[in-house]
């Protein structure tokens, strides 16, 4: 059985609650359009709201959605080299 961190998912859902507070929806509708991950706009206003929130989570680059389990987990991928620096 696979395991997710509680702690980064509920990073993840609080940067979910105020992304969509921000952009009046609910929070289901931004997390649906999040996780699909087609919708620029949503995806860069999460990454720039996480980084501002959480800081320490500047180190992570990418993020998963378990529709199993309906938590998110975080990663660090090296060979992605994005300055998301100027979203913040």
């Amino acid at each position: 059985m696979h395991q997710h961190d509680t702690q980064l998912n509920q990073k993840a859902k609080s940067v979910i609650r105020k992304c969509a507070n921000k952009t009046n929806v609910t929070p289901k509708k931004f997390k649906d359009k999040f996780i699909q991950g087609n919708d620029i706009d949503s995806t860069l206003l999460f990454w720039k709201v996480l980084y501002s929130r959480f800081p320490e989570m500047v180190d992570f680059n990418q993020v998963d959605y378990c529709h199993c389990c309906s938590k998110f987990s975080f990663y660090r991928d090296p060979n992605i080299n994005i300055d998301w620096q100027y979203l913040m």
